[in-house]
């Protein structure tokens, strides 16, 4: 039996875990007490940070396309 907790997980894994937590809070945060300036802020910064996690995702395909781990699926 092996004892997942004793290996180390890769950083890229670690960080998904972790965008998936701030997202849930994100998704259901309450915006009311933002100005209207402060909303149009996160609204704009919430598009960049799609567009970033975009080039992430395709880095990420890249590198699954380089392993061949279509062919190994």
């Amino acid at each position: 039996m092996s004892d997942e907790s004793a290996t180390p997980k890769p950083r890229a894994v670690e960080l998904v875990t972790e965008l998936h937590a701030i997202l849930d809070e994100l998704q259901s945060v309450d915006l009311s007490p933002c100005t209207d300036a402060e909303l149009t802020d996160v609204a704009a910064d919430t598009e960049r940070a799609i567009a970033r996690l975009t080039v992430a995702g395709d880095r990420q395909i890249d590198q699954v396309e380089a392993r061949d781990l279509p062919r190994k699926a």
